[in-house]
């Protein structure tokens, strides 16, 4: 689990994200779900069931919704059974840079 609460968001990049353009309303809102899933656990799982369950949605509806998010999570390498976030990757980085400091 992540040692922090909370991620920076920012407004900005999230609208302009072409990804987040081309998603639906539906996509939106369970990219937004993922990405806290995302940052409190460190990833999420790679399989549609357990998405769908995180999100509160169908598996077909999941499959459906999925082909707009998955663009912006990646195999994490540690785990070729989990997925990350790369930006919010970096914003833990950041935070762990700051803490140290």
């Amino acid at each position: 689990m992540s040692g922090s609460p909370a991620f920076q968001f920012y407004p900005s990049d999230f609208l302009s994200d072409e990804n987040v353009q081309l998603m639906s309303l539906e996509q939106i809102g369970a990219y937004i779900i993922l990405i806290c899933f995302a940052w409190k656990e460190e990833s999420i799982p790679d399989d549609i069931e357990k998405l769908s369950r995180l999100c509160k949605t169908s598996p077909k509806l999941m499959k459906k919704l999925w082909d707009g998010i998955k663009p912006c999570f990646k195999i994490d390498k540690k785990n070729s059974k989990r997925l990350i976030h790369p930006r919010l990757e970096e914003e833990r980085k950041k935070q762990k840079d700051r803490t140290k400091k």
